[in-house]
């Protein structure tokens, strides 16, 4: 997945259940990073929040925004935090 990506999500089970989409802000291998990005996202307002993702033999930490009904009101969110 390219950062900033509009993407259907893909959280394991112990995320959030409902259909919908989100936008994926930014991958990085830095769990604190990430983490500190979200924190950023989520003090102006937003529902940012991150998941870990295995891939290519590492551990990658994304940081989402948003639990969106349609993938309009996910564009709208993604062309704001650009």
């Amino acid at each position: 997945t390219i950062p900033g990506a509009v993407d259907e999500p893909t959280p394991p089970a112990d995320e959030w259940a409902d259909a919908g989409w989100t936008v994926q802000v930014t991958v990085t291998t830095d769990p604190a990073g990430a983490e500190a990005i979200a924190a950023r996202l989520r003090s102006r307002g937003y529902d940012a929040y991150t998941i870990k993702a295995p891939a290519r033999g590492q551990i990658w930490h994304r940081v989402r925004v948003g639990r969106f009904a349609t993938k309009a009101e996910a564009q709208t969110v993604e062309q704001r935090l650009k």
